[in-house]
């Protein structure tokens, strides 16, 4: 058993090293560390509880990859929105929490189909529940609903301007330095390390 239990440790080590040495997952480490900083920023700024969705909508749209991280932040930025918008609608449905659930998340699924939003579709349900489990039910108003429709908009602008920010840092060492995307599209570390 204890052997077995070596191993696991060893993989897990090995995958972790191998993923340290990623530029690609360095970068994006440091996107979702600057993220939350500024998020929980505005939190301590303003302290209002509704901003605490600002850090989750920064994180969710936030993508790993250099590849397609401006196309996927603009698809996670619209599939937020859709989602806080279904959550201030929701709140106007005259039915229990759970019901209002039931009836709003296939709508959600089904309205990312339509505009092809694919696995962006996970961002908008997380949006819709941030706006949506918050005040329900604890006898909040409806601009309570709105204020955590704005925390979400508020992140997912931060996310946009750290993925155009990272986009720019990205192309402009390539422009100096060469490419350094490899043979999969993804950042070659080796090619990273090896700069002077």
């Amino acid at each position: 058993m204890e052997e077995k239990t070596r191993q696991r440790f060893a993989t897990y080590w090995s995958h972790l090293r191998e993923h340290i040495a990623n530029l690609a997952f360095l970068l994006y480490l440091i996107k979702c560390r600057l993220g939350t900083i500024i998020c929980f920023g505005f939190y301590q700024l303003v302290p209002q509880d509704h901003l605490s969705g600002a850090i989750i909508a920064c994180l969710l749209v936030l993508a790993p990859d250099h590849k397609d991280s401006m196309k996927l932040s603009f698809t996670r930025i619209r599939a937020n929105i859709l989602g806080g918008i279904y959550g201030v609608i929701c709140f106007f449905i005259p039915l229990p929490t759970l019901a209002c659930l039931c009836i709003i998340v296939p709508m959600v699924i089904f309205s990312c189909y339509l505009m092809d939003f694919g696995t962006s579709t996970r961002s908008a349900l997380s949006s819709f529940i941030i706006v949506v489990l918050q005040e329900r039910g604890k006898g909040g108003k409806w601009e309570d609903s709105l204020e955590r429709m704005f925390a979400v908009i508020i992140g997912c602008l931060v996310a946009l301007l750290l993925t155009v920010i990272f986009h720019l840092f990205v192309q402009y060492f390539e422009r100096k330095h060469g490419e350094l995307k490899g043979k999969n599209g993804e950042i070659d570390t080796d090619k990273a390390v090896a700069l002077p």
